[in-house]
């Protein structure tokens, strides 16, 4: 579930409140991609299962 970024309010600082807006909206598309990348049926999650399974079997 995305995060909900709160708007930048009128009486913070611009720089500060901007910063912190971008901060969140990266961390929600970077937690959106790991979630992507490793959902069950996904290739990187076959991948990686395969890769686990040579590593213990050597």
């Amino acid at each position: 579930m995305p995060a909900v970024c709160p708007l930048i309010p009128p009486d913070e600082g611009f720089v500060r409140a901007a910063m912190a807006f971008i901060d969140c909206q990266a961390q929600s598309i970077g937690a959106q991609g790991y979630l992507a990348l490793l959902a069950p049926g996904s290739t990187l999650s076959y991948l990686l299962t395969g890769f686990l399974t040579l590593f213990v079997a050597i």
